[in-house]
């Protein structure tokens, strides 16, 4: 998992929704953590990317983030 923290929170959160049993705000969190957790990957890779180089590259290649919407 490439970002194991972000799969966690997202999990749990929609666990906790599902759980709740609470259809609108489960699709407001999934909603709302598809848009935050984007953004969080997009700036943390691009200083990956920097700090590391093709060692990232390839390892980005071969790891999902095993969220769902975000490659």
């Amino acid at each position: 998992i490439r970002h194991p923290y972000l799969f966690g929170i997202y999990w749990w959160m929609v666990g906790m929704q599902l759980l709740l049993t609470n259809p609108a705000c489960l699709c407001y969190t999934i909603y709302s953590l598809q848009g935050l957790f984007q953004e969080i990957i997009e700036a943390e890779e691009c200083v990956l990317e920097k700090g590391f180089g093709d060692v990232w590259l390839r390892y980005r290649r071969t790891t999902p983030t095993w969220l769902p919407l975000i490659p």
